[in-house]
């Protein structure tokens, strides 16, 4: 039978020393520690301290502040985001009255040439509304014709005024076609499309509005009347 071998018991239990030492934080932070603590960005406050903040800078990414809606008198925003001036009730009546003048010349073309065919002046009155309905559609398509043309009138050319559009820019096909039938819807409306070119204060008539486009005036071009 085999003998057991001797064992010797500890004499001292055996504890592993601890290799951390604890640190005891003071009471009162450093100077330090507290600003960056206070600098430090709150979580979700980011856009609403960029929003109250005035010297945050902002990108310009409408092309250098151009172009941008103006403020009327009334504190409202203008339909108008060009630059360029809207030509004077005046300036645009005397450029009306040229056109109306021209007109009259070709009606008493056209009122001729039915009396030269024949016709007496009895008959030429008996059916006086059909003469009239012809003066009418000799105005139509005389403003058509510009229109499909997509320049400017005779009367418009001859006072300096130029047609855009409320970007600055020349005025489209569709832009001159809306023009042109929405003209006549002043027209129809009893003439108040262009009183309101008065009223208004940006001097714009129904058809200026509907079509956005407006006449300005030409830069360089010999004409009596100024710019506001």
């Amino acid at each position: 039978m085999p003998q057991p071998e001797p064992y010797q018991q500890p004499l001292f239990h055996y504890r592993p020393v601890a290799k951390v030492v604890p640190i005891q934080a003071p009471a009162t932070p450093p100077a330090k520690v507290r600003q960056a603590t206070a600098a430090r960005p709150v979580p979700g406050s980011g856009r609403a301290r960029l929003g109250a903040s005035s010297r945050q800078g902002q990108l310009d990414l409408q092309g250098g502040g151009q172009n941008l809606p103006k403020t009327l008198r009334t504190s409202a925003d203008a339909q108008i985001y060009c630059n360029d001036p809207v030509a004077k009730p005046l300036h645009r009546a005397v450029a009306a009255c040229v056109d109306l003048s021209l007109l009259a010349v070709a009606d008493i073309v056209f009122v001729s040439m039915i009396l030269l065919a024949g016709v007496g002046w009895q008959t030429l009155w008996h059916y006086r509304l059909w003469v009239a309905s012809g003066i009418l559609l000799v105005g139509v398509f005389y403003r058509l014709y510009w229109a499909l043309a997509m320049t400017e009138t005779p009367g418009m050319r001859w006072t300096g005024l130029r047609l855009v559009h409320f970007g600055g820019g020349r005025p489209t096909f569709s832009q001159h076609a809306v023009r042109f039938l929405a003209s006549l819807l002043s027209l129809a409306a009893g003439g108040l499309g262009l009183l309101w070119i008065v009223l208004d204060e940006e001097h714009l008539g129904w058809h200026d509005s509907i079509s956005s486009t407006f006449p300005t005036v030409v830069e360089g071009e010999p004409t009596t009347f100024h710019r506001e």
